[in-house]
């Protein structure tokens, strides 16, 4: 399953906000509750020509929870609960440039309908 953002005007993404909800997600060798996932999940940035400009995680499939904890500057859970995952990604000093036409793509390459949630969110700011 492909999922992608398109940028409809010139704007900079400072921060990817993450979150995997399910019964339990306090095991890192789990993706939510689900066993290690087989092929993963890939995050990239990619130009109005569909080349790839940036990779998460090094390009690699993130296919469990202790994954995000590679690429995140921040992986919380939600206390009250432990059923959910909170993932921050930040460009810490360069956003992405994100020119009319580039995407953010995830590509979700396992079967995740037994998960309650799974939402990527972004933010930035427009360009001036």
């Amino acid at each position: 399953m492909l999922f992608e953002w398109e940028a409809v005007e010139h704007s900079y993404i400072q921060t990817l906000g993450i979150t995997v909800e399910d019964v339990l997600t306090n095991d890192p060798a789990r993706f939510g509750q689900i066993a290690e996932l087989t092929n993963g999940v890939l995050l990239r940035v990619e130009n109005d020509k569909g080349n790839t400009l940036f990779a998460f995680n090094d390009g690699d499939p993130i296919k469990k929870n202790g994954d995000w904890g590679r690429m995140a500057h921040a992986v919380s859970r939600n206390a009250l609960s432990n059923k959910l995952l909170c993932i921050i990604y930040t460009t810490s000093t360069h956003p992405f440039n994100m020119s009319e036409g580039y995407k953010i793509v995830a590509e979700i390459r396992d079967n995740l309908t037994t998960m309650i949630s799974f939402t990527i969110c972004t933010g930035g700011f427009k360009y001036p």
